[in-house]
């Protein structure tokens, strides 16, 4: 049983959950027999019970009540309306079948106009079914006047403020800033399992220092045919919007107080350190204190048919998984296309994992402890998200290089990108893969890079490309494990290596210590791979031309050409030897060619003596190589 303390409310009501709820619900049927409700204290609101009520909570003080009987009735209640910081809301007829509350005590709750009386009203409901054929509400934020009506609403097995089923047919709404106005409908709303209690709480309640749980508020929920538009030329509309196991718990304010207070701060230009303070933590409380299990939205078209800007686009589904730590876990986007200005864009799927607010939230909390603090570079960078990894699969593009200009077809076959493992903010495992970048290159495009390409013979490209890179903290260097491109006949080349003397300063913020950072790093090791698959032909055929000698002939003079100016460039020896005849037996079979750097320092070659250095010699000096034409 719920208990009160003095003349307080109870601060933990008993809470259902998914199908403890509806069990409940249809195993305990309200009925005038069994029907009970808690005893709760509010101000006056007429009635021998009530009186009864006040009178028992002052006389036992802190002990527990049990509930009492009350009778079912069956309520009508017209003209009710509500004023707050949460809006206006207006019911010009509710019908209660065997509610636990008289018309008149329903009616008193709203005449006060006390949210927290009306709230905790609303908590000790109990009624089997509850009908209200329309209700509408208007609220003011910041500039923007929304109001919504819906129409139809019919709420099922109602237990004491807990609701089992929750339909409205439908409804209509509208938005007017200045100037810019949205309006449109929506169609059937259904939600399950909804603790109206925990909900109200949210509203009217602050968490306190003891526990605060999150509470499945929504079981689940969806709305159904939204339509909205601007008036002019954007519609917009979505098939449907859904979510389970939506949960919350008590911020450390109540939110209708905190509204109130930060629309009395708008028209602040230089808010006090307590407002400030007040307004960040609300901020960091807000985003902590949601969670839910799924969420998704389906069937989206957006539709601007202005004749500056038409676009016409449209998303098959976006879909939410939420994360124990707040925010999503992962993000789905499904089969979207976009047209406009003759060209045409389509996308398979969009997905994302690993993503987080909390960088975020704990960065407001930080700032919310001293608000006079001066926001550095570092701080803001320790707020950035974690991206964890975006993927995107098969792209497909139909895009003009220019107005009028005949449309180049493309495609992409995944592209994906992963920034995570966080220090101070930045993202220390960074890799970006591209796969099948497949683009048409038609004639008369003007364009340099497809002329050019052209004239190599080529009519599409196929290019894949990819980098990754990682910072070992314990070794203080920087891993680079892949930087690749590759070209279907064309070829491929791939570098790795690792870069030394990379401490922690190389992450600052600020600009000037990071550079300094940086620039006592050191090269420690290179490896490079090259592989013809087409290019080398296509060049050598080419340069011949201009010659005036056969393939072959033009083949043969670079080779020998490399193998005999790269040891004079080099400053001779044995390594310098190696890397010509490697070099120029690629250029006369082409195939493979692989070359390992290593510094004979361990600790690596700085890379500010690199640049000073005054002959290639000098490197060869503080080098191993190793060369490889296959």
């Amino acid at each position: 049983m719920p208990e009160a303390t003095g003349s307080d409310f109870p601060v933990a009501p008993p809470v259902f959950h998914g199908g403890d709820l509806y069990d409940r619900h249809q195993s305990e049927r309200i009925t005038e027999a069994d029907m009970t409700v808690s005893a709760r204290y509010t101000d006056d609101r007429g009635g021998s019970a009530k009186a009864a009520r006040a009178f028992g909570l002052g006389l036992l003080g802190t002990v527990a009540l049990w509930s009492v009987p009350a009778a079912a009735n069956d309520v009508v209640v017209a003209d009710l309306a509500y004023s707050g910081a949460m809006g206006t809301y207006a019911i010009p007829r509710m019908e209660l079948t065997d509610s636990s509350l008289t018309a008149s005590e329903i009616e008193a709750a709203f005449a006060q106009g006390d949210p927290r009386v009306l709230f905790e009203t609303l908590a000790t409901l109990s009624a089997t079914e509850v009908v209200i054929p329309r209700m509408s509400l208007s609220q003011d934020v910041a500039d923007v006047t929304q109001e919504a009506v819906y129409e139809d609403i019919r709420i099922e097995d109602m237990r004491e403020g807990r609701i089992a089923g929750f339909t409205a047919a439908g409804g209509e709404f509208s938005a007017q800033d200045g100037d810019q106005n949205v309006s449109g409908r929506f169609g059937a709303v259904e939600a399950r399992m909804i603790d109206l209690p925990a909900i109200l709480r949210y509203y009217t309640e602050a968490a306190g220092d003891g526990d605060n749980p999150f509470r499945t508020a929504y079981e689940s929920f969806s709305i159904s045919d939204l339509v909205m538009h601007d008036g002019e030329d954007v519609h917009f509309t979505i098939d449907g919007i859904s979510g389970r196991a939506v949960a919350m718990r008590l911020l450390q304010e109540p939110l209708t107080e905190t509204i109130a207070a930060i629309t009395e701060m708008e028209d602040t230009e230089d808010p006090t350190p307590e407002e400030a303070t007040r307004m960040l933590n609300f901020m960091a409380d807000l985003m902590d204190s949601f969670r839910f299990e799924e969420m998704g939205v389906t069937g989206i078209s957006i539709v601007d048919e202005s004749d500056e800007d038409p676009v016409d686009m449209s998303i098959a589904r976006i879909g939410f998984l939420g994360s124990p730590d707040g925010g999503f876990a992962s993000f789905t986007l499904e089969d979207m296309r976009v047209a406009a200005e003759g060209a045409e864009i389509t996308i398979a799927s969009i997905g994302s994992e690993g993503f987080s607010f909390a960088p975020m939230t704990e960065g407001l909390r930080r700032l919310a402890e001293d608000p006079d603090a001066d926001l550095s570079p570092d701080e803001i960078q320790r707020m950035m998200p974690v991206i964890g990894t975006v993927t995107l699969d098969n792209l497909t593009a139909s895009i003009p290089p220019q107005p009028d200009a005949p449309a180049m077809d493309g495609a992409i076959g995944r592209l994906s990108v992963t920034a995570d493992t966080p220090y101070q903010g930045v993202p220390t495992n960074l890799r970006v893969a591209i796969d099948n970048l497949a683009f048409d290159l038609p004639e008369g495009t003007g364009e340099e890079f497809v002329e050019t390409a052209r004239a190599f013979g080529y009519e599409r490209l196929d290019l894949s490309g990819s980098f990754a890179a990682r910072w070992n903290e314990a070794g203080q260097e920087i891993v680079l494990s892949d930087l690749s491109f590759s070209g279907e006949d064309i070829g491929a080349a791939s570098l790795r290596g690792v870069i030394g003397g990379v401490g922690p300063q190389a992450f600052s913020g600020d600009e000037a210590a990071r550079l300094m950072a940086l620039m006592g790093a050191s090269v420690k090791n290179l490896h490079l791979m090259v592989e013809d698959r087409g290019i080398a032909e296509i060049l050598l055929t080419l340069q011949a031309a201009e010659m005036g000698v056969s393939p072959d002939e033009a083949r043969q003079q670079m080779g020998m050409m490399s193998q005999m100016m790269l040891p004079a460039m080099l400053g001779g020896g044995p390594q310098a030897q190696g890397l010509a005849e490697a070099v120029g037996q690629f250029l006369e079979n082409p195939g493979e060619l692989e070359i390992a750097v290593e510094s004979i320092d361990p600790a690596g070659i700085p890379i500010m003596e690199l640049g000073t250095m005054s002959t290639p010699a000098a490197l060869m000096e503080r080098i191993e190589i190793d060369a490889q034409a296959r």
